[in-house]
């Protein structure tokens, strides 16, 4: 397989997590611990699920106001894996680019699962 890790725009991503660090900062986040944003993450992780299965299933809850705005609970949760790899030191860039180097080299098969 064709080693494409050249093509991955590296400054971008570097630029985000810049932005996304330096935003949560301002906003007064930067004395979070590691287990406070891995808890957020979860929970936004939690929030996206809820609105694909209110949005996909026609599921009432009335305590759950949702708002159709999937691409925001998306971008909460790319925000949040930033926001952590920062608390861990992660330069998310090089991370990205690591791993894809790796993943260029494996066999790829789709995962099935039994219906139930």
């Amino acid at each position: 397989m064709k080693d494409v890790t050249n093509e991955i725009p590296i400054k971008q991503i570097e630029t985000l997590q810049e932005y996304i660090v330096k935003k949560g900062n301002e906003r007064g986040f930067s004395n979070e611990t590691l287990h406070e944003r891995l808890m957020i993450l979860v929970e936004e992780i939690g929030e996206l699920m809820k609105a694909v299965r209110v949005n996909k299933k026609g599921f009432i809850d009335n305590k759950f106001k949702y708002d159709g705005d999937l691409d925001g609970e998306i971008s909460d949760i790319l925000t949040m894996i930033f926001w952590t790899a920062d608390k861990l030191n992660i330069d998310i860039s090089k991370a990205f680019e690591k791993k894809e180097k790796l993943n260029n080299k494996r066999v790829w098969a789709r995962r099935t699962y039994p219906n139930k």
